[in-house]
């Protein structure tokens, strides 16, 4: 039966030394566990990519504490009433399995949304006040503005992909106890095919090894096809960090955003990467090219081109730098998209108003948008014969 268990679990890390590639993280979470009576905030959050160890390092830190863990997903709780239930008491009562202490942990908070979840984040907040033990929180996209309540109320530990020596060393390890004999290079290939996702990289090197003694580089055709989607964070960071012309393409061939959208985040995030005039320019410079070329995409639907609009966006920024700047840089989103994250809502109840008129009128409602000043001036005088909603004539009344 011990050949069906995920490697994953079956080499997650049983005290805080056996940890891949997050000293820092772990150094800093046991830090607040051990010393959770003099901290200022009674939870800490954990967040960064998937994979990475994020609930390793709790279970780790209970188990190495002889702590009891109370462990929670998000996904199984939802209303204020299912989390009172779950972690209500837990928080405030003395743990019945003679252990040390006791350790909560709430992962993937970043899952809780919309208004199924209407309750949930305040009930959770009134965890936190009421807590008696350290509570740690996991998360992959701490950032979400539902969050940021949350984010105030805890102390934040960052967690980095895993470097590829350390998950080259972590996989030699387990291939080793499993008798396995897997070449260097096959090694190295699956460490650099998971993109610092090392719970990935266990699971590939077992789905490799399975029913096999040896393995030779000619095995990884079975898992060199798995496409992982990379977030645009990661796409900027392989083309502003790096010269290798296979990780900028795999990076921005499966990145989650259009070449479009990709060309807006890197239009923003140039001038906060690069820090030489010359190099500022050369980028921009590719990316000017890169625009003609679509241009000539849109006019005249040759989208034999569009390789060439790849290259220059990705490859050509990359080499732009003479050498690989080492400072951290905080990438930030587009102003253009942010703008109209902001006028969603407002572009949508003018599109509603639109398309109304324009089924009356028999224009598009691109036409019909045109005429809302007409209609403004009309409604100061008179009541249309539209079938419109209050708030619509309302908008209406207002369109200058």
């Amino acid at each position: 039966m011990n050949e069906f268990i995920p490697w994953a679990e079956k080499y997650r890390p049983k005290s805080t030394k056996e940890v891949v590639g997050q000293n820092l993280a772990v150094e800093k979470a046991l830090d607040f566990v051990k010393n959770f009576r003099k901290e200022k905030t009674k939870a800490l959050l954990l967040y960064g990519p998937p994979g990475n160890g994020k609930t390793s390092i709790v279970q780790a830190i209970a188990n190495e504490l002889n702590y009891e863990l109370i462990e929670m997903n998000t996904s199984d709780f939802r209303t204020a009433d299912s989390i009172k239930e779950k972690i209500g008491h837990a928080v405030t009562q003395q743990s019945l399995l003679f252990k040390k202490g006791k350790l909560i942990l709430i992962d993937e908070i970043d899952g809780i949304y919309g208004n199924a979840d209407r309750g949930g984040l305040p009930a959770i907040y009134k965890v936190l006040e009421e807590s008696n033990y350290p509570i740690i929180l996991t998360a992959n996209d701490p950032w979400k503005s539902s969050l940021k309540t949350l984010r105030q109320k805890c102390a934040l530990v960052q967690m980095k992909r895993v470097d590829i020596r350390s998950e080259v060393n972590k996989l030699d390890e387990i291939a080793k106890k499993e008798g396995i004999e897997v070449e260097e290079d096959v090694i190295h290939e699956i460490a650099r095919l998971s993109q610092g996702d090392l719970r990935a990289a266990i699971n590939d090197l077992q789905t490799i090894c399975q029913g096999r003694k040896v393995v030779r580089k000619e095995d990884l055709k079975e898992i060199e096809a798995r496409i992982k989607e990379v977030q645009i964070f990661d796409t900027l960071l392989a083309i502003f960090k790096s010269k290798d012309k296979k990780i900028i393409f795999d990076a921005f061939n499966n990145s989650d955003k259009s070449p479009d959208e990709i060309l807006l985040w890197l239009v923003e995030n140039i001038p906060k990467e690069y820090e030489k005039p010359g190099e500022i320019a050369e980028a921009f410079n590719y990316l000017s090219r890169a625009d003609v070329f679509k241009g000539r995409i849109i006019h005249n639907q040759a989208w034999g081109l569009q390789s060439f609009v790849n290259e220059l966006m990705c490859l050509g920024v990359a080499f732009a730098k003479r050498e690989k700047y080492h400072k951290f840089t905080r990438y930030s989103p587009p102003g253009i998209l942010v703008k109209m994250g902001r006028s969603k809502f407002a572009r949508a109840s003018r599109d509603k108003v639109a398309e109304k008129i324009g089924k009356v009128c028999h224009c598009s409602k691109k036409r019909a948008v045109e005429q809302f000043p007409y209609f403004s001036i009309i409604l100061k005088k008179r009541k249309l014969e539209i079938e419109l909603e209050k708030e619509e004539v309302e908008y209406l009344k207002k369109y200058t």
